[in-house]
């Protein structure tokens, strides 16, 4: 663990990723709202039937997830701001001859396929890990009208490694050789101890995330191209590729990227602020100029006050799970007149656009919302406890910290809630409750974009270009040709709207 990580865990209690301890033994008395399990399977049920239908009409897309924080029964232990990770539908993980992922583990484009990737602070010869199938990624792929108990963990745990998840996967040599000692201290086999270990840390991180944590959300960005074939989709797999074959190389003691001064690999070099579980979510994404990438090298471990003051800072998932989807929302004038001026201005991203045919503000984009597994978890507390970063949140939290320690032998520390006010998420759950909206619905996102685009296009056709402003006019005519395409492609879709129309599942249980 660095010092960055440390000082990462002092200000801002960022690792969730961090078991906490508690004693989930006894009879726990289930709260009545834990102990419907049809409503759990009724969610489910529509969160799976608004999938496969946004999969017919987008074959390949990207996923910004956040996961809230999440604590063990019996423990307040759970971190602030919870776990990022991404899903990428159209997208499998890479193989050998023989069927074996490759290590490090790389990824594919894969029709009908979806990928949920994942950082873990403590990796250290791949930055992510991938697990195939999003219901397994998300639940574990466990019956949510059966209960969540110790027996039906282990058994998603143990689903993990059968599937080969960790195969090949190395954490940081102070871990592997503490799993060593304490094997051999508890007289266990260190294969089975080793497995067992990694399973319970990853659990809820890496695969099974709604199963630990009340609030899980996602922002769906399409990944379809004006352009033939599949460049948007190959653009951030490489970018994800490319990470791991770079932790992967540096992990090796022959490594020529051994840093100055260090004779030791550095691996995957985990930061709790400027190298993190977001930063490789939004790193993908930023490949394709969603927005600026941030860098996460080059920092001085003891630069304190420079890494918190660098924009290259992200330690809230959900605050990226709302910011993709605002970029991505709406295209209006504005949006057309910063687009434009971008590209002419940043020739670069302007030829990765022609390139590849994508934009990151376009239809499609919406929010997808997570069932937890709430029925009789014994595990885990399903409470949403989502939080937003800003500088409130920050002073608030470090206030009630302060009172917990100073009080806690006069109140009961679980009675003090962090933060008490979050205006981001009040505006992420104005988008999410509106489920007739276009954030939650497809059909009246279709309808809006379908205006978005005509509005937009006959603002484009109505742009008067000097005739000796070739850069200016490449640019309009360029941006023109795409809008054309997408209104296009978005009215096709409105004509299947139909096809595309959710149907509620009926109820298919009774509770006792």
């Amino acid at each position: 663990m660095t010092t960055r990580t440390l000082l990462a865990l002092s200000l801002f209690s960022t690792l969730a990723n961090a078991a906490p301890e508690a004693n989930t033994g006894g009879n726990f008395q289930f709260p009545p709202a834990e102990l419907k399990r049809c409503e759990g399977v009724q969610k489910r049920a529509l969160n799976q039937e608004l999938t496969r239908v946004y999969n017919k009409a987008f074959p390949a897309y990207f996923e910004f997830c956040g996961g809230s924080t999440w604590h063990k029964r019996g423990s307040t232990d759970g971190g602030n701001f919870g776990h990022a990770f991404g899903l990428i539908h159209g997208a499998c993980l890479a193989r050998d001859e023989k069927g074996a992922f490759l290590s490090p583990q790389q990824l594919v484009p894969c029709e009908g396929g979806t990928i949920g990737f994942s950082t873990e602070s403590v990796m250290f010869n791949q930055q992510w890990v991938g697990v195939e199938g999003r219901e397994f990624m998300l639940f574990g792929e466990h019956d949510p009208a059966k209960p969540f108990d110790q027996t039906a963990a282990d058994n998603v745990r143990d689903e993990a490694f059968r599937r080969g998840m960790f195969n090949g996967v190395l954490f940081r040599p102070q871990i592997e050789k503490q799993m060593l000692i304490d094997a051999a201290a508890a007289k266990a086999d260190p294969i089975k101890f080793r497995q067992q270990w990694i399973g319970d840390y990853t659990f809820g991180t890496e695969f099974a995330i709604a199963a630990t944590r009340g609030g899980v959300a996602c922002t769906r960005v399409p990944l379809t191209s004006t352009k033939p074939g599949m460049k948007p989709l190959k653009v951030v797999l490489e970018k994800l590729n490319a990470m791991n074959r770079k932790a992967s190389a540096n992990s090796k003691s022959d490594s020529k990227n051994i840093k100055p001064g260090q004779t030791e690999p550095t691996g995957y070099d985990y930061d709790g602020i400027v190298n993190n579980c977001v930063h490789t979510v939004y790193n993908a994404l930023a490949e394709l100029d969603a927005w600026s990438k941030k860098e996460y090298e080059g920092y001085h471990p003891s630069s304190k006050l420079e890494i918190l003051a660098s924009a290259d800072k992200s330690v809230a998932p959900f605050n990226q799970v709302l910011d993709t989807y605002i970029r991505g929302k709406e295209m209006k004038r504005a949006q057309i007149d910063n687009m434009i001026e971008r590209f002419i201005h940043h020739q670069d991203e302007f030829k990765r656009f022609k390139d590849t045919g994508w934009h990151p503000a376009q239809v499609g984009t919406m929010i997808d919302e997570v069932p937890p597994l709430a029925f009789m978890n014994s595990i885990y507390d399903p409470t949403n406890q989502t939080n937003f970063l800003s500088l409130k949140v920050i002073l608030t939290g470090q206030v009630l910290n302060l009172v917990k320690s100073l009080a806690s032998t006069l109140i009961d520390p679980s009675t003090l809630n962090f933060p008490p006010n979050q205006p981001l998420k009040e505006e992420f759950d104005s988008y999410v409750n509106n489920k007739s909206g276009p954030a939650m619905d497809l059909i009246a996102n279709l309808e809006l974009w379908t205006s978005d685009y005509s509005q937009t296009l006959s603002y484009l056709r109505s742009i008067q270009v000097d005739t000796n402003d070739t850069v200016r006019r490449e640019v309009v005519k360029e941006v023109t040709t795409y809008i054309e395409f997408k209104l296009k492609e978005t009215s096709g879709l409105l004509m299947r709207a139909r096809e595309l129309t959710a149907t509620i599942p009926a109820p298919a249980c009774i509770d006792n």
